[in-house]
């Protein structure tokens, strides 16, 4: 079957494109705001049920478990049922979690809530994020790119904020708050419904889809290395700020109030969705080095500052860490997908956020196994090396491509 026979853009106008695009995009965001909303409040229920370090970095372990099962065994479920399909199950893995929180009494409920979180962002960053590439605008086709690679901090940033407003001023009960995104994942679900498909069902069948694999073409293998290893540190980061955001405002700050942990947060999410849309224009092959270099720099930096007493200073480093880490991303996934085929594109984007779900998952669970034994400085150690290795990797197999670069690749290196 021929890209031409895949795609149905050309017989979609642009005002259902655009309304189309505007659906994927909310859903990718939503996902994302409803995966944030409990950062905040981990310092609140880790209290309320006794949770220790372990017990916390393994709540991240449970939402990245959810991701990573999801990109290995459905990254290509939109080929075989349509991307409106799998975007609307992926609403309801959303509306599960979403209950879950709201009725959570006990720890085990935490680890199901993140773990169906998981799955619904997993399906989000195949699906969903699909579905914006194929829509995105025929003359500004990096915007895209700009919103797969910054629709999730997007979210993170707006969840975050709303969260913890909405829950250090009492303004809502936090069980009404997580009631209310069950009502707007039924809001989604209708807006969803009326959206075009973009790829038609059948593209692939069931077996092939359901068939674990990395469904990324040959040609793209050395690029993705680049990508992938860069986003390692990026992701590896984000996630450790997901569970111990409370745990560092305590530490820089002294506070424990759930607004500080959204700061802390915040701190590195919004500047990494300004800078992605910032930078989506600009040429991978000559600003992504420069990217990957500038975070791998502010996030030692930012550790160092917290761990030797200097708060104006972490988050200065932390805002500088979350701009490059989110101009590394956009650049990233402008890198690899250039030349990437509709049908491609949702196993490559698959198989790329799914380097990033295993690499977060990572090292919080190193953490979560030695945290009894280690203390917080030990850890932030251990993160400035994840750090520094993934940037060496990057930048040495960024160097290998340019310099003997294959056709594929030549192309993204040409002026």
């Amino acid at each position: 079957m021929s890209e031409v026979d895949l795609s149905r853009r050309a017989r979609i106008s642009d005002s259902r494109r655009s309304f189309t695009l505007f659906a994927a995009s909310l859903v990718l965001i939503c996902c994302f705001i409803f995966s944030s909303a409990p950062i905040p409040l981990i310092g609140v229920w880790a209290g309320e049920m006794d949770l220790k370090t372990a017990e916390v970095a393994m709540t991240v372990v449970s939402y990245f478990f959810g991701c990573i099962v999801t990109l290995v065994f459905f990254a290509r479920l939109s080929n075989a049922l349509g991307r409106r399909w799998v975007t609307l199950i992926t609403i309801g893995w959303a509306a599960v979690s979403c209950w879950c929180y709201a009725v959570m009494t006990e720890p085990m409920l935490f680890y199901i809530a993140r773990f169906t979180q998981g799955i619904a962002c997993g399906l989000a960053s195949s699906a969903a994020m699909s579905w914006i590439v194929d829509c995105s605008p025929k003359k500004h086709a990096w915007i895209g790119t700009a919103l797969t690679a910054g629709g999730p901090n997007v979210g993170l940033s707006i969840g975050t904020l709303l969260s913890g407003i909405l829950t250090a001023y009492g303004l809502v009960d936090i069980d009404v708050m997580f009631m209310s995104f069950v009502v707007i994942c039924v809001l989604l679900a209708a807006l969803v419904w009326k959206a075009e498909e973009t790829i038609p069902p059948g593209t692939e069948t069931l077996a092939e889809v359901l068939m674990p694999k990395i469904a990324l073409p040959g040609r793209l293998w050395r690029i993705f290395l680049v990508v992938g290893f860069a986003m390692l540190g990026t992701w590896g980061l984000g996630s450790f700020l997901q569970g111990f955001s409370a745990k560092l405002a305590e530490e820089a700050f002294g506070a424990t109030s759930t607004m500080y942990a959204a700061i802390v947060y915040m701190g590195l999410i919004v500047p990494n969705a300004a800078a992605g849309f910032l930078v989506g224009s600009f040429r991978p092959s000559r600003v992504f080095p420069i990217a990957v270099t500038c975070f791998a720099i502010a996030g030692a930096l930012l550790f160092l500052f917290l761990e030797t007493g200097h708060p104006s200073l972490f988050l200065t480093a932390l805002i500088a860490g979350g701009a490059c880490s989110g101009a590394t991303s956009t650049l990233g996934v402008k890198f690899l997908l250039q030349d990437s085929t509709l049908r491609e594109r949702a196993g490559v984007i698959a198989a790329l956020y799914l380097s990033c779900y295993v690499g977060s998952g990572i090292p919080n669970f190193v953490v979560s196994r030695l945290a009894a034994g280690v203390s917080m400085g030990s850890i932030y150690l251990g993160y400035i090396g994840w750090i520094t290795g993934t940037w060496l990797l990057s930048l040495v197999f960024f160097l290998i491509v340019r310099k003997s670069s294959r056709p594929a690749e030549r192309l993204r290196f040409t002026d």
